[in-house]
């Protein structure tokens, strides 16, 4: 006796879920992530005389980069169902503006929090 299953196991829109819990996720992630990546470049820099803070400027970059490109993701998929409130109301619509105007608020708390860690860069010697 042979069972009947659907072999089916694709996700309605998943394109866009993934898209929006990009939009959430990875500011965070990238900024914990450069931070990690730039304190454990400031000790090689202070063995150096600290005078080279290359990589710790690239890492700064790179995460600020990474942190507006998610927001850029959320916006879209944000302006993708129109930007209104989303209300109290169910459905995909109202779960990608909610999500997307969380991934654009993310992304530019997120961006502030990796430009003071990086104006930190400029005003305070590595071996301090």
């Amino acid at each position: 006796m042979a069972l009947d299953a659907d072999s089916d196991t694709s996700i309605p829109g998943a394109r866009h879920i993934l898209a929006q819990m990009t939009g959430m996720l990875v500011p965070p992630i990238a900024t914990l992530a450069g931070m990690q990546v730039a304190y454990g470049l400031v000790d090689s820099a202070c063995r150096h005389g600290g005078h080279d803070l290359t990589g710790v400027h690239v890492v700064r970059l790179l995460t600020l980069l990474v942190v507006l490109g998610a927001g850029f993701v959320a916006w879209r998929e944000w302006r993708s169902v129109g930007v209104e409130d989303p209300g109290d109301g169910g459905g995909t619509a109202a779960r990608t503006r909610f999500t997307g105007w969380i991934g654009v608020f993310a992304a530019g708390v997120f961006s502030l929090v990796v430009i003071a860690q990086w104006l930190a860069t400029f005003i305070l010697a590595p071996c301090q």
